[in-house]
């Protein structure tokens, strides 16, 4: 599990910066900079329904399943890294995130 800190703000899933879900998907198969991947498991917050007025607790440790084969994070399709950042702060879909930890192979 890691630790993962969400920067997208209008994402329902998002509580106090921090993730209501127990584990998101990472797409960026073919991704060689962070700004190629994005949070596939993003839903935008509609007048409806709103991460402000969400009662479920966010979740400290998340598991990331990664499509981002590049990544020296990439375990098998799972990050392996213990610190996540994943960043959107004005995205309105899923392809206006990106994982900023993502870090290229040589």
């Amino acid at each position: 599990m890691t630790n993962l800190t969400c920067r997208a703000l209008h994402c329902v899933n998002n509580h106090s910066r921090l993730c209501c879900r127990r584990e998101i998907q990472v797409g960026g198969q073919g991704a060689a900079h962070p700004q190629e991947t994005r949070c596939d498991s993003y839903v935008r917050e509609s007048e409806g329904y709103s991460n402000r007025l969400d009662s479920r607790e966010a979740e400290e440790a998340t598991r990331i399943d990664c499509e981002a084969r590049r990544c020296v994070y990439n375990a098998g399709g799972l990050c392996g890294a213990g610190d996540v950042t994943m960043d959107g702060g004005a995205a309105l879909r899923p392809d206006g995130t990106s994982c900023e930890t993502f870090l290229a192979q040589d």
